[in-house]
């Protein structure tokens, strides 16, 4: 029996898909719309080919920056296979499996947040999550920010229709003293972290979404990513007065070749508005620079065609990792703060 999953994605090539997906088959991939300068040649043609069981792999650095026990392969294939069995949403979810938690370090000091604020960061359709451990550390030891990446089968967080991942309660768990969360997410991941915060407001069904919320959700950071509305979780739109008081941020790079730059501008009318949103594009920075992953073959089996960036990953990175921190300062500004270890002079 085919399992259908369709899924409407600006994080692969661009492109709308429907997959068409089993056990034992992936077989139907239609490629709809091109956008970019890069993938020009693919324009107003129909593909049809089989859906790679692939994804990117970590580099090297970022398997070194990445939690002990989630250097294993194994263990991050056994997360994979937990959330494809339903076992990691709900009440009996093995939150310790399903994620990659980042703890800040006890030199760093809750210095951002007090503590108080945490980030669950959605990496991009079939990227291994352990490909953003390089900014995930930046946040958790030079911003003091609690961190966790959720895992996610076929390393594919949003599913159509499917409008609310579930893993805001597992990392409540794996940081119980956390008040309020940032979501965010690079591409792909990006369109479940808005999805996530537009459901919250969805689920309360309250004309009050700060007091319903906000308690809760503590802003968005979409990374190379956008919001849109034809994905079945309603007509996103958080340009209303409504979402004046949370902090989201918008962040893209000049070279970047795989979002869809028309639909991303789009997408801008429906950020908040008001003094609270960043929007931000690296200058330098590509689709890839995002995290820290072998995207070689991409171009070969997804027609991922990213530009030159002009410059370092770990500089893309670090600009972005700041910008989250904004957003979770922000959101930390009118939560009490119990007083954290003071540092030393020529640890500024």
């Amino acid at each position: 029996q085919l399992e259908t999953i369709y899924l409407s994605i600006s994080g692969l090539n661009k492109n709308t898909y429907s997959i068409m997906r089993s056990p034992n088959l992936a077989t139907l991939l239609e490629l709809l719309d091109v956008g970019g300068p890069a993938n020009d040649k693919l324009n107003h043609r129909s593909l049809q080919f089989v859906l790679p069981d692939y994804t990117s792999p970590p580099l090297p650095d970022a398997l070194a920056a990445t939690p002990l026990p989630f250097q294993s392969d194994e263990t991050v294939d056994n997360a994979r296979d937990l959330d494809a069995a339903g076992l990691c949403v709900g009440p009996d979810a093995n939150y310790t499996a399903c994620q990659i938690v980042f703890t800040p370090n006890s030199s760093t000091g809750a210095l951002t947040t007090g503590g108080k604020v945490g980030v669950i960061f959605f990496g991009g359709a079939l990227v291994d999550p352990r490909g953003y451990s390089p900014m995930m550390r930046m946040l958790s030891d030079d911003y003091g920010i609690p961190v966790v990446v959720p895992i996610f089968t076929a390393d594919l967080s949003f599913k159509m229709g499917v409008c609310d991942s579930g893993r805001l309660a597992q990392a409540q768990k794996a940081f119980p003293d956390v008040e309020r969360w940032v979501l965010a997410g690079h591409s792909f991941g990006g369109i479940t972290a808005y999805n996530d915060a537009w459901s919250m407001a969805q689920q309360k069904n309250g004309t009050d979404i700060k007091g319903t919320i906000g308690d809760t959700l503590g802003g968005v950071a979409m990374v190379a990513s956008y919001v849109r509305q034809d994905l079945g979780c309603g007509f996103s739109d958080f340009s209303s007065t409504d979402w004046e008081w949370l902090p989201f941020a918008s962040i893209s790079a000049s070279e970047d070749m795989i979002l869809n730059v028309a639909n991303y501008e789009a997408g801008q009318e429906l950020l908040p508005t008001g003094s609270l949103v960043i929007t931000k594009e690296i200058e330098g920075g590509n689709h890839g620079g995002f995290g820290s992953y072998d995207y070689s073959e991409r171009e070969t089996l997804l027609f991922q065609i990213d530009g030159n960036a002009t410059i370092t990953p770990e500089e893309q990175q670090s600009i972005t990792a700041e910008i989250i921190s904004m957003i979770a300062s922000m959101a930390a500004e009118d939560i009490k703060m119990e007083p954290g270890p003071k540092k030393d002079k020529k640890d500024k």
